[in-house]
C-alpha cells in the first residue's frame, strides 16, 4: 500500500466512517453458486455517506485495459489532502463460454464485468466491509480438516485459529 507522507487525519477520520458504516446488504443471488452477494452499488451505499460525512472519498480507475488483462486502482482520499491507495489489482480478461462452447459475452461485455467486479471488491477489502454471505466456517465441498467433520474448517463456537 502507498500513502501519503502523512495519514494521521485520513487514518482518523476513517476509523470513525468505518464504526458508523453498516455491513452491506447482499442484494443479489451468484446464479452459479447460489450465494448472496453485495453488488458494488450496495458496498457504495454501505460506506460513501460515513466517509463523505468525514471528509473521505474513494476513487476508482480503470488503469489499463489490454487485449488481456484489466487493471484497477483504489485510492481512499482525505479533504486534508492526505491519501492511501493499496496496489493496484490486475486480472486476466477471459471470456466465459457457454456449455455448448459459445461466448456468453463480448470482449467489451466481459472487460465491463471484470471492471465492476474489481471495484466491488477492491472498496470492501480496502474498508473491511463484508460483501459476500459468510460461508460461516464451511469449507467447500470435499474439503477436511484433521479432527473435525468434513467440509467444517473449525467446530462450531471455536475462535479462530483454533
Amino acid at each position: 500500500m502507498r500513502t501519503s507522507a502523512e495519514i494521521g487525519a485520513l487514518a482518523g477520520a476513517l476509523a470513525i466512517a468505518r464504526g458508523e458504516m453498516e455491513q452491506p446488504a447482499c442484494n443479489r443471488r451468484n446464479a452459479n453458486f447460489g450465494k448472496g452477494y453485495a453488488d458494488l452499488s450496495a458496498v457504495q451505499e454501505a460506506a460513501v455517506p460515513a466517509l463523505a460525512k468525514h471528509g473521505l472519498a474513494i476513487l476508482q480507475a480503470v488503469d489499463s485495459v489490454s487485449g488481456e488483462t484489466v487493471t484497477i486502482s483504489t485510492t481512499l482520499v482525505h479533504e486534508s489532502g492526505q491519501w492511501m491507495t493499496p496496489d493496484p489489482v490486475t486480472v486476466p480478461v477471459e471470456i466465459p463460454l457457454s456449455n455448448a462452447g459459445k461466448q456468453i459475452r463480448t470482449r467489451e461485455q466481459q472487460i465491463g464485468a471484470l471492471t465492476t467486479y474489481l471495484r466491488r471488491y477492491a472498496l470492501a477489502a480496502l474498508l473491511n466491509l463484508a460483501s459476500e454471505e459468510d460461508a460461516d466456517g464451511n469449507a467447500p465441498e470435499g474439503a477436511t480438516v484433521p479432527g473435525l467433520a468434513p467440509g467444517v474448517i473449525r467446530a462450531p463456537g471455536a475462535a479462530l485459529g483454533a
